[in-house]
């Protein structure tokens, strides 16, 4: 079993993250959020990914302070911080009822579960790379005859335009692969 490496983004706290899934950018104050959003942003059943500062409740808002993603086509709400007063606790399930949401309870161990982690933080480390027109075309190419493919069968060569690809959400990539270039690659409705 691999371990975990820290990434050297976590002393750069707080910072804003945003994805083509996002609505808005996401201040990120904490190094768990940052995980949970970067696999979120690289599962292929998150469409959206939203941050809730507050929610109306009869007529006053509440603070939320939650992330929302929704995920084969279900809003929920991530409750990274499950420690609430009786009260908070009341009001944080009336406001994920208000957003017609589920409640998730996200852990740190299921953030930091591998391969899942350190997959999707090798995958984020490219989100900035340029792919050249032509390089992207070939990958969109290969994987727009074949229900899903591989960095194996595409090439290992193409293993950071890939990777670019699946930050911008134009393909998605079976980050719970123990090896990445063994990983599962689909198509995204958005490239097509």
């Amino acid at each position: 079993m691999s371990q975990v490496i820290p990434t050297l983004r976590s002393a750069a706290l707080p910072f804003m993250f945003l994805t083509p899934k996002s609505t808005g950018a996401i201040l990120v104050n904490d190094p768990i959020l940052h995980d949970a959003l970067r696999q979120a942003a690289l599962d292929r059943g998150v469409t959206r990914i939203e941050y809730v500062a507050a929610v109306m409740l009869g007529t006053r808002y509440y603070p939320l302070d939650r992330v929302l993603v929704v995920r084969n086509g279900i809003p929920q709400i991530w409750d990274l911080a499950p420690t609430w007063s009786i009260n908070g606790h009341e009001l944080f399930f009336l406001a994920a009822q208000k957003l017609n949401a589920q409640v998730i309870p996200v852990t740190r161990e299921n953030i930091l579960q591998e391969p899942r982690c350190s997959n999707a933080r090798a995958i984020w480390a490219n989100r900035y790379r340029h792919v050249p027109v032509e390089t992207r075309e070939r990958i969109l190419a290969c994987l727009a005859s074949v229900d899903h493919s591989s960095i194996e069968l595409i090439g290992t060569d193409l293993r950071e335009s890939v990777f670019t690809l699946a930050c911008e959400a134009a393909l998605h990539i079976d980050i719970d692969c123990e090896f990445v270039e063994q990983a599962r690659i689909f198509p995204s409705s958005a490239a097509l």
